[in-house]
C-alpha cells in the first residue's frame, strides 16, 4: 500500500526564506542529496525573482491594503508545501503524471498568483515536490484561512488524496497516532547504523580489499535493516490508529444511544409507554375514521358530528388549561419548599 504524503511548514522571516532557498535551488550541500544528480531535478513552476524574499516583497507592494498597514510580526509569510509518497511503488508510479497532478493541486488550491515556485527533486533517495506560496487572501496575509484548525489540516490532506487516488496512492490514516519523524532524526538514525564498527579483517586481505568489501555490505545490510523498521514501526501504526478510531467510533455509537434512551424515558414519562400509547392512538384513529365515514354514509348527521367535535375541542381546551393550572401551583408550591428550606 502506497501512500500521498503532503506536508506544510509555516514560513515567518526573510531568514526561513534564505534557507528554503538555498536547499530547494542547492545553494548550498545538501547531506543526503547525490550532487551527480542534480541535473535531473526541475523546476515545475520557475521563480520570476532573484529570490523568495524579493518574490514576497513584490507581492506585498502589489497589496493595496499593506500601502496602509505593516505587516505583523508575527505574520506568516509564506508556506512550504512538501509533497512525496511512500516508496512502495517507487518503480510503478508515472512521475510525470504525478508532478502533473502535485502542479494542478497546488494551483487550485492556493491560487497561481500566490505561487512564487515549485521544484521536483530527484537527487534524493525519493522523488519530491517543494513549493512555496504566498497565503494571501483578499488582498492580505491570512494564513489562518488557509490552514486554520485540525478540520481545516484534514480537508486540505483529504482534497490531496483524492487528487493522488487515480495514480494508485492512497490517503494516510486519519487520526493517525504516529508522530512525524524529523528529517533530522532520520538521517540521524540512518547514521548511527552506518557507522558500526565493521568485523575483524580476514587474513591475506588487504586493508583497501577488505575495507571496500566490507562497508559495502554492511551499508547495504544496515540500510536494509532500517527499512524494514521502519516499514514494520508504521505498520504498527496503523493498528493502534485503526484501534483508536475504533475505540472513538464505539463510544460515538454508546453516546448516541444514552441520547436516544434518554428521549423515550422522557417521552414515556410524559404519555406512558409504547404498548398504552399505541392503544390510545389505535382508539383515536378508530374515532376519527368512525367520524368521518359516518359523514359520508349519513349526511343527515353531519349538525350532530359538528356538534360533537366542537364539543370536544371545548374539552380539550378546558383539560390544557385546568393542566397549566396544575403546574403553576406546582411551580408555586416548590418555590415555597425552597424558601422554607433556605431558612
Amino acid at each position: 500500500m502506497a501512500y500521498a504524503i503532503m506536508r506544510i511548514k509555516k514560513i515567518k522571516s526573510n531568514p526561513e526564506f534564505t534557507k528554503i532557498m538555498e536547499h530547494n535551488y542547492r545553494l548550498t550541500p545538501v547531506l543526503n542529496a547525490d550532487p551527480s544528480l542534480q541535473h535531473i531535478n526541475e523546476e515545475l513552476i520557475k521563480l520570476q525573482f532573484e529570490s523568495y524574499k524579493e518574490a514576497f516583497e513584490n507581492a506585498i507592494n502589489k497589496s493595496d491594503y499593506y500601502k496602509t498597514h505593516k505587516i505583523r510580526k508575527n505574520a506568516v509569510r509564506g508556506l512550504e508545501i512538501l509533497m512525496t509518497y511512500t516508496d512502495d511503488i517507487s518503480t510503478g508510479l508515472n512521475l510525470e503524471a504525478w508532478k502533473r497532478k502535485n502542479i494542478d493541486w497546488i494551483k487550485e488550491t492556493f491560487g497561481e498568483k500566490n505561487i512564487a515556485s515549485m521544484i521536483y527533486h530527484r537527487d534524493e533517495s525519493t522523488p519530491h515536490i517543494h513549493a512555496v506560496v504566498f497565503p494571501i487572501i483578499n488582498d492580505r496575509l491570512n494564513a489562518y484561512h488557509i490552514l486554520g484548525n485540525r478540520q481545516k489540516m484534514r480537508e486540505l490532506q483529504d482534497s490531496y488524496a483524492k487528487t493522488m487516488q487515480p495514480l494508485g496512492l492512497e490517503r494516510g490514516l486519519k487520526g493517525s497516532v504516529a508522530k512525524r519523524t524529523d528529517i533530522k532524526k532520520f538521517y540521524s538514525l540512518l547514521n548511527k547504523e552506518l557507522e558500526k564498527k565493521l568485523p575483524e579483517i580476514k587474513k591475506g586481505e588487504t586493508i583497501e580489499k577488505y575495507k571496500a568489501r566490507a562497508e559495502a555490505v554492511y551499508e547495504a545490510t544496515n540500510l536494509n535493516y532500517l527499512n524494514e523498521r521502519l516499514k514494520a514501526e508504521r505498520k504498527l501504526v496503523e493498528v493502534k490508529t485503526k484501534h483508536t478510531n475504533e475505540i472513538i467510533e464505539h463510544k460515538k455509537d454508546i453516546s448516541s444511544l444514552k441520547n436516544k434512551l434518554k428521549t423515550y424515558e422522557g417521552f414515556e414519562r410524559e404519555f406512558g409507554n409504547i404498548d398504552t400509547l399505541k392503544k390510545e392512538l389505535n382508539e383515536y384513529r378508530t374515532l376519527k375514521n368512525g367520524l368521518h365515514n359516518l359523514k359520508q354514509i349519513h349526511p343527515e348527521e353531519t349538525s350532530r358530528i359538528d356538534i360533537f367535535n366542537e364539543y370536544m375541542e371545548s374539552v380539550m381546551k378546558w383539560e390544557k388549561k385546568r393542566n397549566k393550572l396544575k403546574e403553576k401551583e406546582i411551580e408555586k408550591f416548590e418555590l415555597a419548599r425552597d424558601l422554607n428550606t433556605d431558612k
